[in-house]
């Protein structure tokens, strides 16, 4: 981290599910402390500013879904923010669907200390409709992305719906080529993901 003060930063990543997930977020969010929330599968529209002491940084949609980060504005400023699309998948481009916001990236810096500085990305990957490689292939672009928006030196998270339940030994190895590491997830957390074992 090229010197900077070790950062404390919580992060929640949480698919709605069709925003039907939406009613037990404050709970969450008051449970584990969270910064920073990362949404995939909201309804946009009915989003609001502020959300257990978190507020509302972005929110993209193209059709009737989409991602949106909320920050804890008390411990981190929003310097800037961006948003951009994937390639498509094979199944996408059949289907001719309309392009998607998939990634959002957040550049915070800390309200006590200036200094203090990390970027957050949120994904969602396109589902299992598409190959295990193509999904790859989307989580590589994104990781690259993410990477070329954070200033050198200044630590980097990208989180959110990766969509890879199996194989992810593949998805793990893709992500390390373009210099990120795979973050396990502490003991004892939260893992709400119920339609797969894993």
């Amino acid at each position: 981290m090229n010197g900077q003060t070790p950062i404390a930063l919580t992060i929640l990543s949480y698919n709605l599910w069709v925003h039907k997930a939406y009613d037990e977020l404050p709970a969450l969010i008051e449970e584990f402390a969270v910064d920073v929330l990362c949404l995939q599968e909201c309804k946009t529209q009915e989003l609001v500013p502020a959300i257990a002491g978190l507020s509302l940084a972005r929110s993209d949609t193209l059709g009737r879904l989409g991602l949106a980060m909320y920050v804890r504005k008390e411990r981190w400023f929003v310097v800037r923010d961006e948003y951009r699309r994937l390639p498509k998948a094979a199944y996408e481009k059949a289907l001719r669907a309309a392009d998607r916001t998939r990634l959002q990236m957040l550049e915070l810096q800390g309200t006590e200390d200036e200094a203090v500085r990390a970027v957050v990305a949120n994904v969602h990957i396109a589902h299992l409709g598409a190959s295990g490689l193509a999904r790859r292939k989307q989580a590589v672009h994104a990781g690259k992305m993410a990477t070329g928006f954070a200033p050198g030196g200044i630590p980097l998270v990208l989180s959110g719906d990766f969509n890879h339940p199996f194989g992810e030994a593949r998805l793990v190895h893709a992500m390390q080529q373009v210099g990120l590491k795979h973050a396990t997830r502490p003991e004892g957390r939260l893992v709400t993901y119920s339609r797969w074992p894993r």
